[in-house]
C-alpha cells in the first residue's frame, strides 16, 4: 500500500515569500506549522518569537572531545545514556556515558580501541590495539546494562566487538579480519537473547555480511542479493554499499541495505535459518523494472506490535520516506520533499541526504532525524496522526554545520536526538556532540 506519495501542489507555495517570517506552509503532504513546531524545542528551551527558532543558552553538550563521523546513541533501561564516536586526533574509538539524558557533562569517558586506548590484557584471544579504530560503530546495552560495541578497524579493515567487564576494562574480539579486503564497514549491532548480532559490509567485495555469537564462538555468513530487476542486463551482479541497518523483530534479525547496481532499498530477513531478500522500494510495482535511485541513506527500527520501520532517501525525487513492514504488508509514507523550512526570500529546494537517525516510540510513532545535504543542517520529523509528519529545523542558518544525527528512545518514552556540530576550521576537521530531548509524538496526539 502506498500512502502520501502523490505530489499535490499547494496553491499557497508560490506566495511563500510574502508570508510572515515566523510561519510557513508545507507543500505536498505536510501540515501547516510555525517555525518552532510544538514539541520540537528541547526540554528547557523555548521558541524565540523574533527568530522563530529554539533557543537555549544553557543547552547541554555531550562531550568536549573533538569527534568526527557517525555516532551511535543509546539509552539504558535505568535512564543512563551513552554515545560511541570516533576521535580523529587520537584515531580511537571513544565511549561516553551520562548519569541521565539531562546530564550536562558525562561521568564516564573511555577510549576503547586505538592508539589512545589502554593495551589489552595479554591473552591469546585478545587482538592487539589498533592504530586506527572506530570510524564507524554501533552501540547496544544487554539486559544487565552492559555496553556492547561493534566497530570498524580502519588500519587493517576488520570488524571487532567490545564489551565492558565487571571491573570496567574492555574485552575486545576480532570477528572478521577481512583477509585482503576491507571488512567491518558500517556495522549495525543488535542484542538478541542468544547474544550479539551484527550486520556489516565487506566494502571491497560489496558484500553484506552477518555475524552472531553462538556460545563462545562467532559465526559469519554472507547475505543474498535480491532477484535481478526485470530489465537487468545479462551478467547482472549485485553490490551492497551506502548504508546498513539492523533490528530484531520477534527475536529474529532484519537487515536493511542499499543495492547499488539496481539502486534499490533491500530488506533481508531470516526465517527457519534461511535469509530472504525483498526489494522495499526502487522498482516499478507492475513491471518489476528498475525505477528510481532509492535507499541511500537508510535506517531501520523495530516498533511495538511487530512492525519494522525503515527510513530512507529517494534520491531521484529528493524525498525522505518511511516504509512500515508488518506481516508482509509494506506501507510507504512521504516524510519530506526538501521544501525550505526557513522562509528566506527565494530559498531554494533543500537537497536531503547525509545519514539518518531513527527511533520508534512506545506507541509506534517514528522519529526521524536527517541532514539537509545542501546546507549541512539537521531536520527532525515527528510522526503524527494519519501518516503526517511534523517537520522542524533544529539548527538555524549561520551556525556551524551539523551532521550525523542519531535518535534514542528513553525509558519514559521521550526521544533523545543528537548530532555532531562540526568545526571545519579545526585540524583535522572535528566537532562536538549536541543533544536535544524531544517529547515523542504518538498516533492520536499532536
Amino acid at each position: 500500500m502506498l500512502i502520501g506519495m502523490r505530489r499535490t501542489p499547494n496553491p499557497l507555495c508560490p506566495m511563500l515569500s510574502a508570508l510572515v517570517a515566523v510561519a510557513f506552509v508545507a507543500c505536498g503532504s505536510r501540515e501547516t506549522l510555525t517555525r518552532c513546531a510544538p514539541g520540537i524545542c528541547p526540554a528547557g528551551q523555548a521558541c524565540d518569537p523574533q527568530t522563530g527558532l529554539c533557543r537555549a543558552p544553557s543547552a547541554p553538550e555531550a562531550d568536549p572531545a573533538a569527534l568526527l563521523g557517525p555516532i551511535s546513541l543509546k539509552a539504558r533501561s535505568d535512564g543512563r545514556l551513552a554515545v560511541t564516536a570516533y576521535a580523529p586526533i587520537e584515531r580511537s574509538l571513544v565511549y561516553v556515558e551520562y548519569a541521565s539524558a539531562s546530564a550536562a557533562t558525562p561521568d564516564q569517558r573511555r577510549f576503547v580501541d586505538g592508539p589512545a586506548a589502554p593495551q589489552p590484557s595479554s591473552t591469546a584471544a585478545a587482538p592487539a590495539t589498533s592504530t586506527d579504530a572506530g570510524d564507524a560503530s554501533s552501540l547496544a546495552f544487554d539486559a544487565k546494562g552492559t555496553p556492547h560495541i561493534a566497530y570498524h578497524v580502519r588500519d587493517h579493515g576488520a570488524l571487532r566487538h567490545a564489551t565492558r567487564t565487571a571491573v570496567g576494562a574492555w574485552q575486545i574480539e576480532e570477528i572478521d579480519d577481512g583477509g585482503d579486503s576491507d571488512a567491518g564497514a558500517m556495522p549495525a549491532l543488535a542484542l538478541a537473547e542468544s547474544g550479539p548480532s551484527i550486520a556489516y559490509l565487506n566494502a571491497t567485495a560489496h558484500l553484506l555480511r552477518h555475524a552472531r555469537r553462538v556460545g563462545e564462538a562467532w559465526q559469519t555468513e554472507t547475505l543474498p542479493f535480491p532477484e535481478p530487476p526485470a530489465d537487468a542486463p545479462p551478467g547482472w551482479k549485485g553490490a551492497y554499499e551506502g548504508c546498513v541497518g539492523l533490528a530484531l523483530a520477534g527475536g529474529k534479525p532484519a537487515v536493511v541495505s542499499y543495492e547499488a547496481t539496481s539502486r534499490d532499498l533491500v530488506l533481508l530477513s531470516k526465517d527457519s535459518g534461511v535469509w530472504a531478500a525483498t526489494v522495499l522500494d526502487g522498482r516499478d510495482p507492475t513491471t518489476g523494472a528498475d525505477d528510481r535511485d532509492v535507499g541511500r541513506p537508510c535506517a531501520i527500527a523495530a516498533a511495538p506490535g511487530g512492525a519494522l520501520l525503515v527510513a530512507y532517501l529517494d534520491r531521484d525525487w529528493n524525498e525522505m520516506r518511511l516504509a512500515s513492514v508488518k506481516q508482509g504488508v509494506i506501507t510507504r509514507l512521504r516524510i519530506d520533499d526538501g521544501t525550505p523550512l526557513v522562509l528566506d526570500a527565494g530559498a531554494p529546494l533543500q537537497l536531503l541526504g547525509g545519514t539518518i537517525g531513527l527511533g520508534a516510540s512506545p506507541a509506534g510513532a517514528a522519529i526521524v532525524a536527517y541532514t539537509e545535504a545542501s546546507s549541512a543542517r539537521t531536520r527532525v520529523a515527528k510522526q503524527v496522526p494519519a501518516g503526517v509528519f511534523s517537520l522542524s529545523l533544529i539548527n538555524p542558518a549561520g551556525e556551524l554545520p551539523t551532521l550525523w544525527p542519531a535518535v534514542a528512545i528513553l525509558p519514559d518514552g521521550a526521544a533523545l536526538f543528537a548530532h555532531v556540530r562540526l568545526d571545519p576550521r579545526a585540524t583535522p576537521p572535528a566537532g562536538r556532540i549536541v543533544r536535544f530531548q524531544l517529547p515523542v509524538a504518538t498516533p492520536g496526539s499532536p
